[in-house]
């Protein structure tokens, strides 16, 4: 369903500075970890205009819209927001039912634009329409002060326009095809290690440091390249192996996110661990990425996390799941 591609590398030394968790007790009892900080993240990436993005998406190769057969013909600036009546009429241009949104196939890799009449008729398992959680966000972003931009699409030989939402102070604010459109690197990961071996006479004995990672999580990025987010959820566990005999020392986890335009949420739990020959250590996972208006969250169920969809319009990536390491694991 999604392509693996090279994940954003955390910096674990920070990371492992500020929450690293050596275990001396026996055991523990479920500990969430999750780190935010969307701000460090959104603050520092490359800042560039409205009118910079439009113009990528018209002027480049884009796979997912070429597969797909939709190119960008043409925008033209159509006036600026001054009133409360001007509000209703952008919002009302947005959700009428002529109005377009992309319906995404089963595989996530091919988008088509529907109408948002078509759309209220039907449901897939991709991709369910309801407008509350839309309604919610334009009256959070539509403000006296925007410009509206029209935009001119081509499917397939067909045109059709959408209302982009623009300011040169937020830059691209919103549009129901290039906002509910992400294109996702994900990553299902297990980092592998290689540590030294002593060799006795014919026999190979393992002694030293061993360990164990996972890493879960994807990336998101914007139609022109930018980075528009990522939900990442990392654990390793750590031993020593002494005459082939292993064991578990210490184990390290943790979560991070942040979404532009959109939302995020990432988590891992603990649910029990144990140090030494016969410990363990058992944890669960939960993330996921997507567009302002889709309903979705983390649900933790007293044993694992589990992710929740609701009816919605737009897109959105997502994993959950859970992981028993014993000391054999560790390599």
């Amino acid at each position: 369903m999604k392509k693996l591609l090279n994940f954003r590398i955390i910096n674990l030394v920070i990371f492992a500075i500020l929450f690293y968790s050596c275990i001396a007790e026996d055991s523990v009892s479920p500990m969430e970890y999750h780190l935010k900080s969307s701000s460090s993240y959104e603050s520092s990436a490359e800042e560039i205009g409205w009118e910079y993005k439009l113009e990528y998406i018209q002027n480049n190769k884009i796979d997912i819209l070429e597969s797909s057969g939709i190119k960008l013909v043409d925008y033209y600036v159509n006036g600026k927001v001054k009133s409360l009546n001007d509000i209703e009429i952008v919002k009302s241009n947005i959700l009428d039912d002529k109005s377009f949104i992309p319906l995404f196939d089963k595989s996530m890799e091919k988008v088509k634009p529907i109408s948002i009449e078509d759309a209220k008729k039907m449901e897939t398992s991709a991709q369910r329409y309801t407008e509350d959680r839309l309604i919610s966000f334009l009256d959070s972003t539509v403000s006296i002060g925007v410009d509206i931009v029209k935009i001119l699409w081509n499917y397939n030989g067909s045109e059709f326009y959408s209302t982009c939402i623009v300011s040169d102070e937020q830059g691209l604010i919103y549009d129901n095809i290039i906002t509910n459109i992400f294109i996702l690197s994900a990553s299902q990961s297990n980092v592998p290690h290689s540590h030294k071996r002593l060799k006795s006479a014919s026999v190979e004995t393992q002694n030293g440091p061993i360990s164990f990672s996972r890493t879960k999580g994807g990336t998101a990025y914007w139609l022109w390249g930018s980075e528009r987010g990522f939900a990442e959820v990392y654990y390793s566990v750590s031993g020593m192996a002494v005459n082939g005999v292993k064991s578990i020392d210490s184990y390290y986890q943790y979560a991070n996110d942040y979404m532009s335009i959109g939302k995020s949420d990432s988590k891992v739990t603990v649910l029990s661990a144990q140090t030494g020959t016969n410990g363990h250590y058992n944890v669960t996972w939960g993330w996921y990425i997507a567009t302002p208006a889709f309903s979705i969250e983390l649900v933790f169920t007293g044993s694992s996390w589990t992710v929740e969809i609701g009816t919605s319009l737009g897109t959105e990536a997502h994993g959950s799941g859970s992981e028993y390491v014993s000391p054999n694991q560790l390599n």
